[in-house]
C-alpha cells in the first residue's frame, strides 16, 4: 500500500484511510496499537481474545459487507464450543 498521508486534528484524531480500514478489516471498535520507533509511529490491528460479543460484533460486520466469512468462522473459533458457518 502507497504511503498515506492524514492531518492531525484540534483534538488530536486521525482518521484511518477507508482503503487501509477495509484491507485491515476494521470497524467501529476496533482496537489499533501505536508503537513509537524513534521518529516514526507504527500503528498495528490489536489482536485481542474474542468472546461471543465480539464474534456477534463481527457477524453484523460481515451480513454489512465489511468483513468476509473465513475472519468470521477464525474469531469463532477462538471462542469456546463455536462452530464453523
Amino acid at each position: 500500500m502507497k504511503n498515506l498521508q492524514k492531518k492531525l486534528t484540534s483534538q488530536g484524531q486521525v482518521s484511518v484511510p477507508a482503503a487501509l480500514r477495509k484491507h485491515l478489516h476494521l470497524i467501529p471498535g476496533s482496537v489499533l496499537v501505536w508503537t513509537q520507533e524513534g521518529e516514526r509511529v507504527v500503528v498495528e490491528r490489536a489482536k485481542p481474545a474474542r468472546g461471543l460479543s465480539d464474534c456477534l460484533g463481527l457477524e453484523i460486520a460481515r451480513k454489512a459487507g465489511h468483513l468476509p466469512l473465513a475472519t468470521f468462522d477464525k474469531a469463532l473459533a477462538r471462542v469456546s464450543g463455536g462452530q464453523k458457518l
